[in-house]
């Protein structure tokens, strides 16, 4: 059986880093763990489209989701999964901006 972090480097080396590293901060520092998993969620984006020849017209990573979505690229559930990665992660990023966080982040349980 393999872990979750080995699962995730079988698919890339560079994302497995960044999932190690985002569970590395998950309980110290959940704020910093969200930053890391946005990232993650960057990355993930730009993998996806260059498998699929897709080229992004901008950086903003909610319009790089959408456009795998209307190129049904990958299916509604990751596209939801990734956009709620995308907005936990900038809530690590600014926590300044928000009042309270919500008692049951689990993104990396």
């Amino acid at each position: 059986m393999i872990t979750d972090t080995e699962l995730v480097s079988r698919f890339s080396i560079e994302l497995g880093q960044d999932y190690a590293s985002a569970k590395s901060y998950v309980r110290d520092i959940p704020t910093q763990a969200l930053v890391y998993i946005r990232s993650f969620t960057h990355k993930l984006a730009g993998i996806i489209a260059k498998q699929h020849q897709l080229e992004f017209s901008g950086p903003n990573l909610y319009d790089r989701i959408e456009q795998l979505n209307q190129g049904r690229l990958i299916d509604v559930t990751a596209i939801r999964t990734m956009h709620k990665l995308r907005a936990d992660g900038n809530r690590g990023a600014h926590p300044e901006k928000i009042s309270s966080y919500p008692t049951s982040i689990s993104v990396l349980g």
